[in-house]
């Protein structure tokens, strides 16, 4: 590839409908969190862990990326299938259930980013910091060094744990799915 890498991020569609947004079930899965670290779970949840919708079957099955309260990807197996492939050292997929008001759904998995990358540019990024900490709270802009992601195709900001980076190889493999929130760095809106 020559010319710059653009670093992408992957976050809800902008036009994701509220109405379809699930909510993660606490009691049956591990916390929210451990999804976010940059790294993989040490122990696989016996049971699949759920999430809610108050939407039918119809209405989430032909979403490939479900948004829910969790902020983690939670992804078809036509997506699941490309992540395996084209980043088998990036990703852990959890199967997960997802729950509707008409029954539910398998076939759907919470993608478990393995890696952490320091990649931003605080140079050229604004943000706010926590009040008396260097932790970053929320950004105005997020500007990412090309070379952050070197060889792998997904990792999460180990500065902002939140922020899931996708590199343009992955993205170029998850090209064909229309509905999955991943954006350009820099075309990202971070209000």
């Amino acid at each position: 590839m020559t010319g710059a890498e653009v670093i992408y991020i992957w976050k809800i569609r902008d036009d994701y409908p509220e109405s379809l947004i699930g909510e993660y079930d606490r009691e049956r899965g591990p916390d929210r969190f451990s999804y976010k670290q940059g790294k993989g779970l040490d122990a696989v949840p016996a049971s699949p862990p759920a999430f809610r919708f108050n939407a039918s079957k119809n209405a989430i099955r032909v979403l490939d990326d479900l948004a829910n309260n969790a902020m983690v990807p939670l992804v078809s197996s036509r997506v699941a299938a490309i992540l395996s492939e084209a980043g088998p050292s990036d990703v852990q997929l959890i199967p997960a259930e997802v729950v509707c008001k008409d029954g539910v759904l398998d076939g759907y998995s919470i993608v478990v980013v393995k890696n952490r990358v320091r990649g931003l540019d605080h140079e050229k990024s604004k943000y706010k910091c926590m009040p008396g900490m260097k932790a970053i709270m929320r950004f105005e802009s997020a500007v990412y060094r090309e070379d952050c992601l070197g060889s792998l195709g997904m990792a999460r900001d180990d500065e902002y744990l939140s922020n899931l980076l996708v590199s343009e190889r992955m993205r170029e493999a998850l090209k064909g799915i229309e509905d999955l929130g991943i954006y350009s760095s820099a075309a990202v809106d971070w209000n």
